[in-house]
Formats: structure tokens, C-alpha cells, sequence
């Protein structure tokens, strides 16, 4: 039984620690996605940690708190959900609007398309600069 708590712990400290990992950087980088998934990792965290320290009397505690924090994971999961939909992503028409992708493809204006949204740099162009040696 004491093995199954070093491992457990274990788990928690690696959770807590891959939570951390991705709140901080998410801050500095800015980045929405890394936001919520070190908020969804910290309230498993928060989860984990209660059993692991929870009493064998205090079960009925124990299933609602669990309960309640189980619920509050939708959160981040809906922010993950809402930011792998967002309109203004550069393959929005690729899985939300199949058809018109393929009339994008088949008009020949996709190189248009992507030098408009994007950063694009033809293939060609990199071909004959001096990034290849």
C-alpha cells in the first residue's frame, strides 16, 4: 500500500509540475491554449491531491467535492473546444467549409489565399535564395 502512495505522489508532483509548466508559459507566450491546459491540469491536481489526502470517513466529502471540481474541468475544456473553432484560424476553410476549399484548390487562387492570410513564402522562392547552400 505504501508503493501505490510513492507512486501516486509521484503522479500529483508530475501533474502539479506540467500544470505549472503550462500556466507560466502560457502567460509569457500568451497563448490561450497553453492557458486552459494548465488549468485543466491543476484542478485534476486539485482533485488528486484530495483523495490522495482524503480519510476513509469522510467519503461522502469526498464525492462532492470531487463531484463539484469535475464539473469545474468543463470550463477549460470548453475554452479548448472554443479556441480549435475560432472563424479567423488559416484552416477554417479547410474543416468548416470543405467546398469552398475545393473551389479554392481547383481555381488555382490557393498561393492568393495564403499570401493574404499568411506569411507565405512560395516554395520556389526559397528554392533559389541563399537559405540552400
Amino acid at each position: 500500500m505504501k508503493k501505490q502512495y510513492e507512486f501516486a505522489f509521484l503522479s500529483l508532483a508530475i501533474n502539479v509540475a506540467f500544470s505549472t509548466y503550462n500556466i507560466i508559459i502560457g502567460f509569457t507566450s500568451q497563448s490561450w491554449w497553453l492557458l486552459t491546459l494548465g488549468t485543466y491540469y491543476a484542478v485534476l491536481s486539485i482533485i488528486r491531491f484530495t483523495v490522495l489526502r482524503s480519510k476513509k470517513e469522510n467519503r461522502i466529502f469526498l464525492k462532492r467535492f470531487t463531484g463539484i471540481l469535475l464539473v469545474i474541468t468543463s470550463i477549460p475544456i470548453a475554452g479548448t473546444v472554443i479556441l480549435t473553432t475560432v472563424k479567423d484560424r488559416l484552416d477554417f476553410p479547410i474543416y468548416n467549409e470543405p467546398m469552398s476549399y475545393v473551389r479554392l484548390l481547383l481555381s488555382g487562387k490557393l498561393e492568393e489565399y495564403l499570401r493574404n492570410s499568411t506569411d507565405y513564402t512560395p516554395l520556389s522562392s526559397l528554392l533559389s535564395s541563399s537559405f540552400i547552400m
